[in-house]
């Protein structure tokens, strides 16, 4: 199988959105509504922000799981992941991802976050190495043997083209949703900590970005599952792999 191009990439990864509409529409209704909600109970202050965080990362797993699953093997939702341990195996990358991304994160705001060298050992905790592993998510969620060092060992000849695909994904929905937020604050008032006065603007406007953030979710997912697949499945139908037995 021939190697894919960043753009090639991109409009595939979006084309199968478009392909698969009945069931992101499913996926759309279920998580926009739980991460409307979480933004809306945060945003009222009901909750703490620290309370929404894992719910949502377990929301945004959900989605890359079973859309890296429809993507590879052309599979609906169903209870077998959860049986085999696919699920749950992949629930624990997706905590070690996260926790390479804060502590990058960390770096950058702490105190001795300074010069070149800093910038660039973040970078390399929180993007770099991250998306040099990415491809071990698809592998297991569709019950394949590739390990994090075969994945590292592997994974170097797309990582950028990985990167700059995934990073213009991004770029798009900041640029499509900077100019709504612009307009909303711009209209529509709000209180020191951002929060808007209307109780119904504030859950439309978390409506409005949690829909986009699903569908970029999907559509970075989809480019990891498709990087994937050409890189590491070159002549092997997924649907064939040898599925671990049930635990």
């Amino acid at each position: 199988m021939p190697a894919i191009g960043i753009f090639e990439a991109i409009k595939t990864a979006h084309g199968l959105i478009i392909e698969k509409f009945h069931l992101v529409s499913a996926i759309m209704l279920l998580l926009v509504g739980l991460l409307a909600v979480f933004f809306t109970v945060t945003d009222f202050g009901w909750l703490g922000r620290s309370t929404s965080t894992m719910p949502n990362i377990l929301a945004g797993a959900f989605l890359a799981f079973f859309w890296h699953r429809s993507v590879l093997l052309d599979s609906q939702p169903d209870g077998d992941p959860f049986k085999s341990g696919f699920f749950w195996r992949y629930i624990g990358l997706v905590a070690i991802f996260f926790v390479l991304f804060m502590i990058g994160v960390f770096a950058v705001l702490s105190e001795s976050a300074t010069g070149y060298v800093m910038a660039a050992v973040s970078f390399f905790l929180s993007a770099y190495i991250p998306m040099r592993l990415i491809c071990v998510l698809p592998a297991k969620a569709i019950g394949a043997d590739e390990t994090l060092g075969s994945v590292w060992r592997d994974s170097g000849k797309i990582v950028w083209k990985l990167m700059l695909a995934t990073g213009l994904v991004l770029l798009l929905f900041i640029v499509i949703t900077f100019p709504i937020t612009l307009v909303l604050f711009t209209f529509f008032e709000s209180n020191d900590a951002g929060v808007f006065q209307n109780p119904i603007v504030t859950i439309l406007s978390n409506l409005l970005l949690a829909t986009l953030n699903v569908y970029s979710g999907l559509w970075v997912v989809g480019i990891i599952s498709i990087f994937y697949q050409r890189t590491f499945l070159a002549g092997i139908d997924p649907k064939n792999l040898p599925q671990p037995a049930e635990t």
